[in-house]
């Protein structure tokens, strides 16, 4: 089995990004709202704070505790979307339940969208419109790429929840000829995936996906992030059961998380040159 070096290509990016960065007369600016005491979040708006200024965009972070009320996060949002300094923005996920996501994001500027799920994006994307791409779907896609393997006819199947991360993912494959279906959360999926050229894992269920569940020679993109009782990180796959079945596996961590920094700054600065009214082409 061969493993995707996520982190490589993530600095393969963050040094190009460097580069336009600094040839720019402003500094991008992207802006992050936690919620909530999540160890999880907070280490992963640590390595974005860090990615950021190793490329020179300004960050700015806005932390609330886990009970604010959801009219003082959109409040924040709304400044934010009239901020000058500020060209993209996010919300660290999951936030707190009883905080409506969909709700939340929505507020966003869809300009200053640096995820890349906003509505508005989601939609236009899916027609085919030139939009800010998640940088969650380039990682996943930039992996894919690293195997060298034609998409056309392959099968490939979307383990995951979220209808925002499940649509544009499927729709994006298609376009390269794949074969795509999609199983949720307490659908049986063994039989899809015995059946699967590729299969995408972003349950967030620990060591999920075993060696006797795939296919020969496939290809997993692992985009669960989990933590064991013991403190370790791990993805949805079952990495030491699966090593000697598999063809190609992206590792958690160092595979899809890296990546997804990278593209979520390099979004940032593709929202900058578009809001200082420069050319803009978030393409895939």
């Amino acid at each position: 089995m061969k493993l995707i070096d996520g982190k490589s290509l993530a600095s393969k990016i963050l040094g190009k990004l460097k580069t336009q960065v600094s040839q720019l007369t402003y500094a991008p600016g992207l802006a992050v709202i936690l919620v909530g005491d999540d160890p999880a979040s907070q280490l992963y708006v640590k390595l974005k704070e860090k990615a950021a200024k190793e490329v020179g965009i300004y960050f700015e972070k806005h932390f609330f505790s886990t009970y604010t009320q959801e009219k003082e996060i959109i409040e924040k949002i709304e400044n934010l979307n009239h901020d000058p300094k500020i060209h993209g923005i996010i919300v660290q996920l999951p936030l707190p339940r009883h905080l409506d996501e969909d709700n939340i994001i929505k507020q966003i500027n869809w300009q200053k969208d640096a995820d890349g799920f906003h509505p508005f994006n989601i939609k236009n994307l899916i027609l085919g419109q030139k939009v800010i791409v998640p940088g969650l779907i380039k990682s996943i896609l930039t992996l894919l790429k690293e195997t060298k393997v034609n998409l056309r006819g392959k099968k490939a199947v979307i383990l995951a929840n979220s209808d925002v991360f499940i649509q544009p993912l499927k729709f994006i494959l298609g376009k390269k000829k794949a074969e795509v279906t999609f199983k949720k959360s307490g659908d049986y999926f063994q039989d899809a995936i015995r059946e699967a050229d590729i299969v995408i894992a972003a349950y967030g269920r620990p060591l999920l996906i075993k060696a006797n569940v795939i296919k020969e020679k496939a290809i997993l993109i692992d985009v669960g992030t989990n933590r064991t009782e013991e403190g370790k990180t791990v993805g949805d796959v079952d990495f030491e059961d699966v090593k000697n079945k598999a063809a190609w596996l992206s590792p958690v961590p160092g595979g899809v998380g890296p990546l997804t920094v990278a593209y979520l700054l390099e979004n940032t600065y593709l929202n900058s040159e578009y809001l200082n009214k420069q050319p803009y082409d978030h393409k895939l």
